[in-house]
């Protein structure tokens, strides 16, 4: 830990980690993406005159009164909030999770999502102090934050953003600090809540910035409500109230309506490939040459023309900037204007390797002409993907840790060298929760497996 006496930067001083002095840039600070001050001046009181008691009474009556101790449940876990956000201006943002902000206010009025946002804290305290990471469902502030949800949804106010706050909260701590493998149901629960609340109103600020943060995980196979026509505006006004200009915005809505339209078929088509290697799967094999085949195919060719089409305008923009990097596979990693921007991009084309895998296996088992041109299509999709991994280690470990599953799926697609440096990079992103098996004929095993569960090659 860096104390008074380090020569560590003042940063990794203020969080209270061990800084490794590897100038301009440490460690932390390079993880980070932070702008690290340098080395830090040593402090010394030798030589230095002593002062008149007159002169130390007088600094001692300018010194601030102590404030008097929070008095209720409510203003404690508000005030532990704020001290949160106040420990770095990117907080918030670096954990995807700006609504954040807006909470303190709220807390000291909803119980549910005080006891949240007080579980959420202990977790992140832990995590700060480098202490074991550990199944928090055991902990005590997780059963009373389970019971005041309980109650809250039982209740009638349970459709309010606040109570979805809470259940956010809850999926939040889960995904970035929880080393189980078992998972819980919150992210289903957020669906449903946002379906029963409904569209957001221009002026509901609460709402606009939870809604603005959880859209990527439509991709990740919840139900979609994006397509939906009394959802097109708000989440327009939604995505507008992010930290991407309109511009910007108005080019990413196209794919990701593209990304949501193709999950909420993803089971279709999974079952529809299952078919391929089992005949006797039905009505999906009378469709194998006809309906299903030219839907994955088409989706697949539409989703590839917007996401080139976004990244070049995002290129042309500076919002992307291609850097030589001698450490990555490609040969070149990708710096962003923003983390928000990063996530969101990173998110739709991992969604896409699913959609990309199973068309490439579609037409090889059909013996399909264009067979070779959809696996060069997979290879440079993967070979994409890996351009991000610099801007996943630069990220807290926590969060690191939550990457896309189509981050793994590149690993079927890498030759020798380039696995070996893929299963370092997943080791090192996975550090700070350990969830994935460390053998690494165990770890290949494990995602192969799951590579062929997810693109419908397993019967």
């Amino acid at each position: 830990m860096a104390g008074p006496r380090s020569r560590g930067c003042r940063l990794c001083k203020i969080r209270k980690i061990k800084c490794d002095e590897k100038w301009p840039v440490c460690s932390p600070c390079h993880r980070q993406n932070l702008a690290c001050p340098g080395q830090a001046p040593w402090v010394s009181l030798k030589g230095k005159p002593t002062e008149p008691r007159s002169s130390q009474v007088a600094i001692r009556s300018r010194s601030s009164v102590p404030r008097a101790p929070p008095s209720t449940a409510g203003d404690r876990v508000a005030a532990q909030l704020v001290n949160h956000l106040n420990a770095g201006a990117n907080r918030g943002r670096a954990i995807q999770a700006r609504y954040l902000g807006e909470m303190p206010k709220r807390v000291c009025v909803h119980q549910s999502l005080r006891d949240s946002v007080s579980l959420f804290y202990v977790v992140l305290t832990n995590f700060l102090f480098q202490k074991p990471a550990v199944d928090f469902t055991g902990l005590p502030e997780y059963g009373r934050a389970i019971k005041s949800l309980r109650l809250i949804l039982a209740s009638n106010e349970a459709r309010t953003p606040e109570t979805l706050a809470s259940v956010t909260v809850l999926q939040l701590v889960e995904e970035l600090f929880n080393p189980s493998q078992r998972r819980m149901l919150h992210a289903s629960g957020m669906t449903s809540l946002v379906t029963a609340i409904g569209p957001p109103k221009p002026d509901d600020k609460f709402y606009i910035s939870i809604l603005s943060e959880i859209p990527h995980a439509i991709t990740r196979g919840w139900q979609d409500s994006m397509n939906k026509d009394s959802w097109r505006d708000p989440m327009g006004i939604t995505w507008s109230k992010s930290n991407v200009d309109k511009e910007l915005t108005e080019s990413m809505l196209p794919v990701l309506h593209a990304c949501a339209s193709a999950s909420d078929r993803t089971p279709v088509h999974v079952r529809g490939c299952q078919a391929l290697w089992k005949p006797s799967a039905g009505k999906y094999l009378e469709m194998s040459n006809t309906e299903l085949g030219k839907e994955i195919l088409e989706t697949a060719e539409n989703i590839d023309t917007l996401l080139a089409a976004m990244v070049d305008k995002c290129i042309e923009r500076g919002d992307i900037v291609e850097e030589e990097d001698p450490h990555s596979l490609s040969g070149t990693s990708y710096s962003f204007s923003s983390p928000f921007l990063a996530y969101t991009l990173l998110h739709a084309h991992c969604s896409h390797v699913f959609l990309s895998q199973m068309r490439y296996h579609w037409s090889q088992f059909h013996n399909w002409p264009v067979a070779d041109t959809h696996y060069t299509k997979l290879k440079d999709l993967c070979v994409h993907i890996w351009k991000y991994l610099r801007f996943l280690r630069r990220l807290e470990p926590s969060v690191a840790a939550v990457t896309p599953r189509g981050v793994y799926l590149t690993l079927e697609l890498a030759d020798e060298t380039q696995r070996e440096h893929l299963l370092d990079e997943f080791t090192e992103l996975d550090r700070a929760l350990g969830k994935i098996l460390t053998p690494r004929a165990v770890m290949v095993g494990e995602i192969l497996f799951f590579a062929k569960l997810w693109t419908g090659r397993r019967p």
